[in-house]
């Protein structure tokens, strides 16, 4: 049995996937932190960012896509090493 709060950020996910017409993947494995960090505070409120473990974002782009004929499956192909999920 998966831990609660991994269930939580699934469901988040999966919400945030449905609620926003645009939600994109970020490769940012060769970001500098610092580099990150601005992005991060100029896109403070105007974008969501999530950062999790690849597998966790699989499991929630699945049961989302299994569930909604979207594109948001599409967007498991491109999840690959580090990344955000700007949405």
């Amino acid at each position: 049995m998966p831990a609660v709060w991994k269930e939580r950020f699934a469901k988040s996910i999966q919400d945030d996937a449905k609620k926003y017409a645009v939600v994109a993947v970020v490769d940012f494995e060769n970001m500098p932190l610092l580099q990150l960090q601005s992005l991060r505070g100029s896109l403070r409120n105007k974008v969501i960012i999530r950062g999790g473990r690849k597998r966790l974002f699989e499991h929630a782009l699945a049961e989302e896509s299994a569930s909604n004929s979207g594109g948001v499956g599409k967007l498991k192909e491109y999840l690959k090493n580090h990344f955000l999920l700007p949405s």
